[in-house]
């Protein structure tokens, strides 16, 4: 029989079995193509995760200044991977943080420190009251009816609202002004405060007391409603600097001095108020830290992401949605779940510190009541109270000792905030709130022709001369409903309060970390019983410099010594689980390096020598 009738009737039989066998047709057709179909489906609602190039941010030495080096141990804690290079790859860029608020911050403050070194809005205070009281010296008096406008509809207003008659009207118009007084108090008159004798007398006289008698009882007798509305009306007829400009019985040489004086007076108010308006940092901190005031029980990945804006401000969504390629880490682990690697199932207890203040106690205390924040704050303590051992003790390695220590004498500053602020904070109040040249640059945001000006220069800016004048505002009688505008005052008071809470949180960090021994096996001994209080951050060895050496080699040769448990190491596996890639959380493999100036790295060993 051929190839080919065999072929046939082996194709015969199957047809005729598939014929005969429809359901078990069926099935060997559909079947496949189900499975096939379900593939399908699973594919397209759960793609597979593509990790793209890592960048890793690299992490800034002390040495490239003390914020980029505690931005990086902040930032860095994570690790985070980005898929575009970081700024910190071009040649010459250390940082990658300077779209940080803390950085653009930083920047603001020093732009308007030295924009303050040429600024002369204090010169100009000086000039236009010695102006006005020269002025004032040698003219015979200004009387109300020089500061109204020419369509004044205030004398209207007193005969149909105040009942007053036209004699009285006349009188109260050409009552004499204190000039000086109404510049430099005039916004901060009431009429409900003119009831009082002494406050009427001080900026105006009325010569006929019948008139001046009458005015004060219907002040007196008026209610706040009228009063108020009387105000408003009063001071849309004003025009504090008509006389300047018009009055024609003063010496025109007191005239154009006070002219010239106020116009660089608004004029170096104008482009300080455009420089202000240009810090933007200061409201995004300002937003951050009220977020963070208002949701301290919120979950800790808002309050991190909330906390790396302030600090870090990553690129690409702030790298905060970006996971760690490896998150297995046993310590970690053993952390979050109560397993403390002491061979004990009790959890540790924050036992209260004579050597710090309640403060600190209680803030250890707080980071030791739950596993997430033990966690961190195990990480965290040997860097903020640790300390740092070295030795030999000598004139040579004092000479390396000192420059490490330059950061954090650097960092002492914010402790020392405190008592600098205390000292500063009345004078800035009294400033701010009685001064003469706060209530002068008050009088002149309320006037209608300085206004304009200070408008015109805030054009290209989001302030407006009533957001100014809202903002230095005095301390108000009234009560100041919620959602009112910012003061001044709001600002002075979360100030204090900020700089209160850095300063008493830097008197938890210890500052005076490096301390000598007199050899290594001390050093080893020391550590050991700094460990046991996790206070131990690294231990420096110079085993080229002699005891008694007074002069640094020309190569220095040092041994790094670290917690063991903080390291790689050769005989134990770190991770429970292998995946391909860079290892992208070393939170627990912080290693010291550069003669005890601290740096994140991947890998690490117990000793370390360099260069």
């Amino acid at each position: 029989m051929s190839v080919s009738t065999q072929l046939g009737l082996l194709l015969w039989k199957n047809l005729t079995y598939r014929r005969r066998q429809t359901i078990q047709l069926l099935i060997e057709i559909v079947w496949p193509l189900f499975i096939f179909f379900i593939l399908i489906s699973v594919r397209l609602h759960y793609p597979p995760y593509e990790q793209h190039e890592c960048h890793f941010p690299n992490k800034a030495m002390p040495s490239a200044g003390t914020l980029p080096w505690v931005q990086g141990i902040i930032c860095n804690a994570n690790n985070p991977c980005f898929r575009y290079p970081t700024p910190g790859e071009t040649p010459g860029v250390v940082g990658n943080f300077n779209d940080s608020i803390i950085s653009r911050l930083f920047i603001d403050v020093k732009k308007i420190l030295l924009y303050s070194q040429n600024d002369r809005s204090l010169e100009g205070f000086k000039g236009l009251v010695r102006a006005l009281r020269n002025m004032q010296k040698h003219t015979a008096g200004f009387k109300l009816k020089d500061f109204l406008r020419d369509d004044e509809s205030l004398s209207t207003f007193l005969e149909r609202n105040a009942s007053l008659t036209q004699h009285a009207v006349r009188e109260i118009v050409e009552a004499d002004i204190n000039l000086e007084k109404v510049l430099i108090k005039g916004f901060d008159v009431h009429l409900r405060a003119m009831c009082n004798t002494t406050s009427l007398e001080d900026f105006v006289t009325i010569s006929d007391k019948m008139v001046s008698l009458q005015t004060q009882e219907i002040l007196c007798a008026s209610s706040t409603e009228w009063l108020n509305q009387a105000e408003s009306h009063f001071l849309s007829n004003l025009d504090f600097l008509k006389p300047i400009r018009k009055d024609v019985r003063s010496d025109p040489k007191d005239i154009q001095a006070v002219s010239v004086a106020t116009d660089s007076l608004l004029e170096s108010l104008g482009s300080l108020a455009v420089e202000l308006a240009s810090m933007r940092s200061w409201q995004d901190l300002r937003k951050e830290v009220q977020y963070l005031m208002g949701n301290g029980s919120g979950s800790p990945g808002l309050m991190y992401q909330a906390v790396s804006r302030i600090v870090c401000g990553h690129p690409e969504g702030g790298g905060l949605k970006i996971k760690s390629l490896n998150w297995y880490e046993d310590n970690n682990y053993k952390a979050l779940f109560g397993n403390h690697g002491n061979g004990s199932d009790e959890e540790p207890v924050s036992v209260y510190d004579n050597s710090s203040t309640p403060y600190c106690n209680s803030m250890m205390k707080n980071m030791e009541s739950s596993p997430i924040s033990r966690m961190i704050w195990r990480a965290l303590k040997p860097l903020l109270i640790g300390k740092i051992l070295y030795t030999p003790d000598t004139p040579a390695t004092q000479r390396i000792i000192k420059e490490v220590n330059r950061t954090f004498q650097e960092l002492g500053v914010l402790r020392d905030l405190g008592g600098m602020w205390d000292e500063m904070k009345p004078k800035i109040w009294n400033f701010m709130e009685n001064s003469e040249e706060m209530d002068l640059v008050r009088t002149l945001l309320q006037n209608n022709a300085s206004a304009r000006f200070l408008n015109a220069q805030l054009s290209g800016t989001s302030w407006r001369v009533e957001d100014v004048s809202a903002f230095l505002s005095k301390r108000s009688e009234d009560p100041r409903p919620p959602g009112s505008a910012l003061t001044w005052r709001d600002v002075f008071n979360e100030t204090d309060q900020a700089v209160q809470t850095v300063s008493r949180f830097m008197e938890c960090v210890n500052l005076d970390k490096l301390e000598p021994v007199a050899n290594e096996e001390r050093l080893v001994n020391k550590s050991m019983r700094l460990l046991d209080d996790r206070k131990f951050w690294a231990g420096i060895v110079f085993p080229d410099i002699h005891s008694n050496s007074s002069e640094l080699p020309d190569n220095v040769n040092y041994k790094i010594r670290m917690d063991i448990d903080n390291v790689e190491r050769t005989n134990k596996i770190k991770d429970g689980y292998w995946d391909p890639g860079p290892r992208a959380d070393p939170f627990k493999t912080c290693a010291t390096s550069g003669a005890g100036s601290p740096t994140c790295r991947t890998s690490s060993s117990t000793e370390s020598s360099g260069p």
